[in-house]
């Protein structure tokens, strides 16, 4: 899943390279496993609540070095997503570290692209992006995952500054 999550990441900011800017934006979302709301941010804080204090700071280290600071996962967990000028230039250069799932576009019009996902792993679906303008995007993607769970994620973005933390 993660790594179906993070394809989703690079197909949209390349779906959406000259639209948006690069910078700090602020994420929501909003993931369905078979029907059922997947709370990230409970599961986040649950874990870091069993995690002593001292070794949080640590711990999240760790996780973005995994999931990486730029991607939709990481921008998930964090509520912010870091979209750097090198990632609007080129946006394929990250697409060639996934080579797990492919993507075709279906519709590739300025406000609105739509692309089919098929995994290795199995996971396939739908991806589609909405660019509001240079400062909004939202979009989902319905599909499955490699256990055949039915997944549906509703995304939305809004630029917050453009330097990143």
């Amino acid at each position: 899943m993660k790594k179906l999550i993070f394809l989703l990441t690079i197909i949209s900011l390349n779906a959406s390279a000259v639209d948006i800017l690069p910078g700090l934006w602020s994420t929501d979302n909003e993931v369905k496993i078979d029907g059922k709301v997947l709370d990230i941010h409970k599961k986040i804080a649950d874990a870091m609540a069993m995690i002593p204090e001292a070794q949080r700071a640590q711990f999240m280290k760790m996780m973005e070095a995994q999931m990486g600071s730029n991607g939709l996962l990481s921008g998930m967990m964090m509520k912010e997503l870091c979209i750097t000028k090198d990632m609007v230039k080129d946006p394929l250069s990250f697409m060639n570290k996934q080579k797990d799932c492919k993507s075709t576009p279906v519709k590739n019009e300025d406000n609105l692209k739509i692309y089919k996902i098929k995994c290795d792993n199995g996971s396939n679906g739908t991806l589609t992006w909405n660019i509001a303008d240079n400062k909004n995007y939202s979009g989902n993607f319905d599909g499955v995952s490699h256990k055949k769970e039915k997944v549906l994620i509703t995304f939305s973005g809004k630029h917050k500054a453009t330097k990143c933390k």
